[in-house]
Formats: structure tokens, sequence, C-alpha cells
């Protein structure tokens, strides 16, 4: 049986080498995995983490032409499916961020990955193959301190329906994964990061940001805490690819059904009171 070709970005931890690791235990999937450097082009293929790996960085402008190059000298005829995991996120106050910031941000999490689906279309149309987009409940459900991610998270949900409704003709599934909070180490990281960031703040604005950013890390540490592991997304993922009539959205677990479905649908009011009750004037 002919081996089917997956390509999957963000490999290189979390969500993505669980996807990755999964379909290569599979043993019927064909693995191309894209990397930064060449250097992690050596680390997954020596681990065992792909067929191939790919250099294509999702910060460039280019990383969608740089895949279709890589793909077309491999003679690729065709793809089953396109996994996108990669993503990025630094909380951090609007008021506070810079272009640059907010601009990789919207590149790493949406215009490269629109740029790989581009890009790989046609190979996907001559198998009928899948597109499988990692979302956020961020995408439905906002806090402060994520507005940027935020805001790409939910730019991804709309473009996850507009391709589901243009490839429909063509019998390509688009579905979109999301879970909440996820188990890793790099949700611990930003936990910490955020409250030393918060103590950090100088200034007038410092003891009304300085909570937010201690708000924000409570909920960021009891959410890697209680979250779901990447093997349980990937479970999603792999389902996605693989049953005969794919969910256009899969929940991974209640965290995500709670947020994107009951907090969303509360008065935006109500809402904002989650996370500023104590940051009112007294």
């Amino acid at each position: 049986m002919r081996a089917k070709n997956v390509v999957v970005t963000g490999v290189t931890g979390g969500v993505g080498e669980a996807v990755a690791r999964k379909l290569m235990d599979d043993g019927s999937y064909k693995v191309f995995a894209t990397c930064r450097s060449k250097k992690q082009v050596k680390a997954l293929e020596s681990n065992r983490l792909c067929h191939h790996a790919i250099l294509a960085d999702l910060a460039d402008e280019q990383c969608g032409g740089q895949l279709l190059d890589a793909l077309d000298k491999l003679s690729l005829p065709r793809l089953h499916g396109v996994v996108l995991c990669a993503g990025v996120t630094t909380p951090k106050a609007l008021e506070f961020s810079t272009d640059e910031e907010i601009k990789r941000m919207y590149q790493i999490n949406l215009f490269s990955n629109i740029s790989i689906i581009r890009k790989t279309i046609p190979l996907l149309r001559k198998s009928k193959g899948r597109i499988v987009w990692v979302g956020s409940t961020a995408g439905s459900v906002v806090m402060p301190l994520l507005g940027a991610y935020s805001g790409s998270k939910h730019a991804v949900e709309a473009t996850v329906d507009t391709l589901r409704q243009e490839l429909d003709p063509w019998k390509i599934p688009v579905s979109l994964v999301i879970p909440a909070a996820i188990k890793t180490p790099m949700s611990e990281n930003l936990a910490a990061e955020a409250l030393e960031a918060g103590r950090e703040l100088e200034g007038p604005l410092a003891s009304k940001y300085e909570s937010l950013y201690r708000i924000h890390s409570k909920l960021i540490g009891a959410g890697a805490k209680v979250g779901v592991t990447p093997e349980r997304v990937a479970e999603d993922i792999y389902r996605a690819l693989t049953e005969r009539s794919p969910k256009t959205r899969y929940f991974c677990g209640i965290q995500p059904t709670l947020l994107s479905k009951v907090i969303a649908n509360l008065p935006d009011r109500m809402q904002d009171k989650l996370y500023t009750n104590d940051l009112v004037d007294h």
C-alpha cells in the first residue's frame, strides 16, 4: 500500500511533535516536517520524527515557496494532508507591544500558514487531501495580554471557514482542532514570564497593569496543570485526517467546549469582569 504524504508544521515540540510521532508510528504515512534551521533538519531526521525535514521558516514570508520548492525536488505527486501546528505567543499588553512583535506573531500564526495552504492546494486536489489547522480557544474568547495572539487566532477561524467553503467543490475537508490549555513546558514558562514581566513594570501605569499580568499568570499556570496533553490533541488531529466524514471543528476536552460555547456567549461586560474586577478604582 502506498504511503500517504502529509506535511506537518511545528514538529520541533508540543503538538506538532506528538502528531509526527503518531503518524510515524502508524506506518501508513510519509511525514514531511518543516523547521527553521539546518540543525533542526538533522535533529528531526535523526530522531525519526519525519521521513523528510524541510527548511521552511514560518517567520519568513517566503516559507510557502520554500516548502513547495522542496516538495518539487522530492517529486511529490500528491498530498493526503497538511497539518498546521506551528504557533507562537508572548503575554504582553498591546500598549507595550512593538510593531515587529505583532507582525511576527501574525506571520507565524496566520500568514505563513495561508501561504503553505495556497502552495499545496494543487497537490491536495489531486488526492482529495485534507487540511487540519490547530486553532485555540483564544480564537473565540479573549483575555488581556493576548491581544495579538487572539487576533491572529480569530483570523485563523475565519480563514478555516472560508477555505472549507471554497474547497468544498473538490471535496477537500478543512478541519479546525481547538485545544484550550496544553500541558507543555512552554505553558509553564509563559506563566512565569507573565508574572516576571508584571513585576518589572514601572511608572504610573505599573500597578493596574501588574494586576493584569498577575491574573494572566495564574490563569495560564492553572491551565497548564489541568489542560490536555499534546498527545490528546494529536488524537483529534489524527481523527481529522482519517475519519470518513471529518468534523469541521474538534474541541479537545471540556475546557474548549466551555470557553467557546459558554463563556464566549456571555455579555461582553460580563466577560470583561472575569479578568478586570480587581482593577476597578475603589
